[in-house]
């Protein structure tokens, strides 16, 4: 995502949110279909995770699909006589997350070449109450800023405080 693009979706996020990004990152979500769904995620068919833009914000913690498709799924889709693909969004207010566990990893000449984060692991207590579940998020992108890390303590500690 261009510079540009990424100011625009952000400004754009934040207005229809209500909530400040402190940091963004493509990842890929996955979970049990029971986590998906309490998430309020659908995965396609054949498929077991999401690929989307996972966003730290200062109140919650947001997954956002952009709809689209490659030429082969909408050849699929088309055949099936399926729906197209449609926007979603999964909000994770503070006070729903039960843990936010951002692995480091550990330093070294490799850690150069690659980025510093892969996994995101969420639990988090669905909509309407019930037992926590588990979600997670692995980055696609390279982790270029730090407070990634912070925006996750302040999102758990605003968790362990709202309960």
């Amino acid at each position: 995502m261009s510079e540009a693009r990424a100011y625009e979706f952000k400004k754009e996020f934040e207005k229809r949110s209500g909530d400040k990004i402190k940091c963004m990152l493509m990842a890929k979500a996955y979970g049990s279909s029971a986590a998906l769904a309490a998430a309020g995620l659908e995965v396609m068919p054949g498929r077991k995770e999401l690929w989307g833009i996972l966003i730290f914000g200062e109140n919650s913690l947001h997954f956002f699909v952009h709809p689209s498709e490659n030429t082969m799924s909408l050849l699929f889709r088309a055949a099936a006589r399926a729906d197209p693909p449609k926007e979603q969004w999964a909000r994770f207010p503070a006070e729903s997350i039960r843990s936010i566990n951002v692995p480091v990893k550990k330093q070294g000449f490799l850690s150069r070449l690659f980025s510093a984060l892969s996994l995101v692991e969420l639990s988090f207590v669905p909509e309407g109450g019930g037992n926590p579940v588990d979600l997670y998020f692995e980055s696609i992108t390279p982790v270029k800023d730090a407070g990634l890390y912070e925006a996750a303590k302040n999102l758990a500690r605003a968790s362990t405080d709202g309960v």
